[in-house]
C-alpha cells in the first residue's frame, strides 16, 4: 500500500520524468532514474519479505541510492529507519533492537559488520540491479501480499 509520500514523489516523476531530482556534485539524477531505483530497491524489499508497516533500516550517508530506498519504503507501505553513515556500531545495535527491521540497506564501507550484527535480511545500498531499474514500478508491485 503506498503512502501518501511516495503517491506525492509518484506524481512529479510522472509530471517532470526528465528534470533533474538529486544533484550530488557531477552527477545527476532525474525522476524517472529514481522513481526506477525506488522500483528496483521495493522488489528487493518484497523478496526478503518486508511488509506492509514493517521497518526498513538504512544505514548510509546521503545519496541517491539512500533516497531511493527510502521511496521505496514508502512505496511497499514501510516505515524508514535512517541511521547516518558517521553513527557508532553501537548505534546501530540500540536501532536494530528497538524497531526490529524487516531488511537493512547498507552501504559499502558498513556492510560487512551490519552484515553480522543484525538479525534481518542485510542488502547492499549500492548495487548493480538497483541502479539499473529504470521506468514506474511494476503494476501491483506496492499491492504485491505484502499485508500481515
Amino acid at each position: 500500500m503506498p503512502t501518501a509520500l511516495w503517491e506525492k514523489f509518484d506524481r512529479v516523476a510522472d509530471n517532470i520524468p526528465d528534470a533533474p531530482a538529486i544533484i550530488e556534485g557531477d552527477r545527476v539524477v532525474c525522476f524517472r532514474e529514481l522513481r526506477g531505483r525506488a522500483a528496483g530497491f521495493a522488489a528487493a524489499m518484497a523478496r526478503n519479505g518486508m511488509r506492509t508497516g514493517e521497518r526498513c533500516l538504512i544505514w548510509a550517508g546521503n545519496s541517491p541510492e539512500t533516497a531511493a530506498a527510502m521511496l521505496a519504503t514508502w512505496l511497499v507501505g514501510g516505515i524508514v529507519v535512517l541511521l547516518n553513515d558517521e553513527a557508532p556500531l553501537e548505534h546501530l545495535y540500540h536501532v536494530a533492537n528497538v524497531t526490529r527491521p524487516a531488511v537493512a540497506f547498507i552501504d559499502d564501507p558498513r556492510f560487512a559488520v551490519a552484515a553480522r550484527a543484525l538479525a534481518c535480511p542485510v542488502e547492499r545500498l549500492f548495487q548493480q540491479e538497483f541502479a539499473e531499474a529504470i521506468g514506474p514500478p511494476a503494476p501491483g508491485l506496492a499491492v504485491l501480499d505484502l499485508e500481515p
